[in-house]
Parts: structure tokens; sequence; C-alpha cells
């Protein structure tokens, strides 16, 4: 039975190995729960007074006995957790139960990268936490949180890890291997990552074919738009040309093209599609009236599901819109396509394309007939 004198013989030991074997006894009877309530006063005294114990291996003794102990009072776990030596916190701030989110943010902030990891390890991983531990952009840290299934990483941190890790195979293995991946996550991975991960993903998050068909097409117009000439109306209709005769001159990296203010690109495209001159592809485009744009986009075999879409944004154009910037021309053009569809998520110009293209890929592939719908 613990008494007072206990205590005392603990404060008046000299033997630092006598003191930490009291500290894994009385830890261990702590976390039993096999203490009445006026033992477990007087232990949780002797605990406290070993926290600050000037010899490492009694609090080293103290924190593997206590480390997941749900009976010891929270502030022994913070003294613990905060000890200047990793073999005493470590133990305590990777399976701790008493240590909350702020707590654990404070350690991601400003410990080093071993008290990170031992969050990263942690049995629960709130959001926030794991939001914490993503922004240190270290691999090893970033690559703990990804192995640990019960950590909730949310969309905006998985997307973050993979813009900023893009070509690490080991945490892009790690980012298809999560237990499950938000569909604008899937997207940059497949079109990213390497022909066997990308393999890889769609099996094991069983993808449709049709789907990660449409996903890597996506992403490569993405990239394909960076490079679009935007002031050469010469290289516009060169480009459009070259990608019609190569059948990747797709209506979804039109609309892209026209989104995103990159005019020459569009005439010269529409052009192509129509089988007629830029000239009069100009004059059919930017008709006031609607039946010129409609006779052009029937010409060009563009689908009926986006023809909405794209007289938006051609109706932004007339408007003047582009004068205020492609950036603000692009968020108009998003605000007004998720208007004109019922269905569409608000979201970024390219999750709002890849929602669009997802209507038009069934009719497609059914070969069904076009018509345009007003």
């Amino acid at each position: 039975m613990l008494t007072h004198a206990h205590l005392r013989a603990l404060r008046d030991s000299p033997s630092a190995a006598v003191r930490a074997d009291i500290a894994a006894a009385v830890a261990a009877d702590l976390a039993a729960a096999a203490l009445s309530a006026k033992e477990t006063q007087i232990a949780e005294q002797i605990l406290e007074s070993l926290a600050h114990d000037a010899e490492r291996r009694v609090r080293q003794a103290l924190a593997e006995h206590l480390k997941e102990c749900p009976f010891l009072p929270r502030q022994i776990a913070v003294i613990l957790a905060r000890d200047l030596e990793d073999e005493v916190a470590l133990p305590i701030i990777e399976h701790s139960p008493l240590l909350n989110d702020d707590d654990l943010i404070s350690y991601v902030r400003t410990g080093a990268a071993e008290r990170q990891l031992a969050v990263a390890r942690r049995k629960i991983v709130a959001a926030a936490v794991a939001d914490a531990l993503v922004a240190t952009e270290n691999p090893r840290v970033v690559g703990a949180v990804l192995a640990n299934s019960e950590a909730d990483v949310t969309e905006r941190s998985l997307l973050r890890i993979a813009a900023r890790f893009h070509g690490d195979e080991t945490i892009e293995t790690l980012l298809v291997d999560r237990p499950a991946l938000p569909l604008a996550v899937c997207e940059v991975l497949i079109a990213n990552v390497a022909a066997n991960l990308r393999a890889r993903l769609i099996e094991k998050h069983q993808i449709p074919e049709f789907l990660a068909e449409e996903l890597t097409l996506h992403g490569r117009e993405k990239a394909l738009s960076g490079l679009l000439p935007s002031d050469s109306a010469e290289a516009g209709e060169r480009l459009a040309s070259h990608l019609h005769e190569r059948r990747r001159l797709t209506p979804t990296l039109v609309l892209r093209a026209l989104c995103l203010g990159d005019l020459c690109f569009f005439d010269g495209a529409m052009a192509r599609l129509a089988g007629i001159p830029v000239a009069n592809a100009r004059m059919l485009l930017y008709d006031r009236g609607v039946g010129g744009f409609q006779a052009i986009y029937e010409k060009a075999a563009l689908p009926p599901e986006l023809f909405r879409a794209f007289r938006a944004a051609v109706g932004a154009v007339l408007a003047g819109d582009l004068k205020r910037g492609t950036a603000a021309f692009k968020r108009q053009i998003v605000d007004q396509l998720v208007r004109l569809y019922d269905d569409l998520s608000p979201a970024s110009l390219d999750q709002v394309l890849a929602q669009l293209a997802r209507r038009v890929m069934p009719r497609e592939a059914a070969n069904e007939p076009r018509g345009v719908r007003h």
C-alpha cells in the first residue's frame, strides 16, 4: 500500500536506479487502476515529482510505463511530452490519449522531425493536425502521415502533397495506397504519375476505365493549355491543325482555351473542326445573334451538352470581359457555368471542366446522334 512514507523515501533516496524502479512500479499500478483513491492521490504526487527528476532514465521509465495510461493527470503528460530528451517525450507524444489537437500542433510546429514523426504515427490524427504535418513539407513526415491509414488527411492537403512531391515515387506510391482518395486527387495523380502507379491507382480505387481515360486526357489538356499561343493567330492556327490531325483537338481542350482567353487558338480550332477558313469562322463565332455561333458549333460537331458552356464564354468575350484580365475572366466563366448546369459543383476551372467532360463521354462512347440544345 502506498503511503506518505513512500514519498519521503523516494525524496531521500540518492539512487537514480531506485527512483527509476519506483517510477516503473508506481506507473504500472496507476495504469492498471489497482490503487485506492488515497493511494491514487499519493501516486500522482510521486509521479509529478519524478516527472521533474534530474535523471533522464527516471523520467524515461515514467514515460514508457504511462504513455497509454488514461488515468494519468494531464499536467504530468504535458510535462513529459515537453521534455528536452526524446527518450522521454516521444513515447508520450506518440501514444498519450491526454494530449489534445492544440498540443500536437504545437509539437509539430516547434519540434524537430522526430517529434513530428511521433505525432504522425499516432493511432488517431485529426485533420487539423494532419494539415500541420503536411505543411512541414518534410518527406519523412509527410510519408508517415500518408502511411497512417487513421490520419484524416484533407483533400486540400492531399492536393498539396501531389503538387509538392510530383515525381517523388515514394510519396506518390503512399498517396496511391491511401484507403480512399477524393476524385480531384485521383485526377491529378492519373495525369502525372508513372504508368505503373497509374494502373495501381485505377485498380485500387476502382476508377471506371472510361473515367480514367478522361482524367488522363484532362491532365494532358491542362498541360497543353499552358503552351497555347495567346498572341499569334498564325501559331494558334498551326497548333490547332497539328492537334486535329492527331485526333487531340478535343472539345474540352477547345473550351479550356476559350475560358482562358486564348482566342487565337480557339478561333483556329473552331475553323479546323468546322472545315472553314479562320476569317469565316470568326464572323460566325462572334456574330451578335445566336444563329452564327450555333451554325459553326453544329458544323464543328461539338457535343450538344457543351453548347451552353461555349455560348456563355463567347458571350463574355463579346461583352468585353477579357479586358478585366484573364484571372477575372476565368472566375466569371466558372460562375456562369455553375449557374447554367445544375449538377456542377462550384470549384476551380480544372474541376468544372472535368465535371463537364464526364457529361460528354457516355454519349460519345455510344455514338449517339448529336443535336444542339438551346
